[in-house]
């Protein structure tokens, strides 16, 4: 994966992943994402995580 500035990018340019954004799976598939922006590189990540997690 390779960094460039707050972003890194991987999927030979499919996906481009940020902190604070996860995807959603249900049995290995892809069915969503939720994305967070606004605070810190971890505070968007712990918020990202509890709303992916009570889902």
């Amino acid at each position: 994966m390779a960094s460039c500035g707050g972003r890194q990018l991987s999927g030979f340019g499919r996906v481009l992943v940020f902190a604070g954004g996860l995807p959603l799976t249900v049995d290995g598939h892809t069915v969503g994402a939720v994305g967070v922006s606004g605070g810190s590189r971890q505070q968007d990540a712990t918020v990202a995580e509890a709303a992916a997690a009570a889902l």
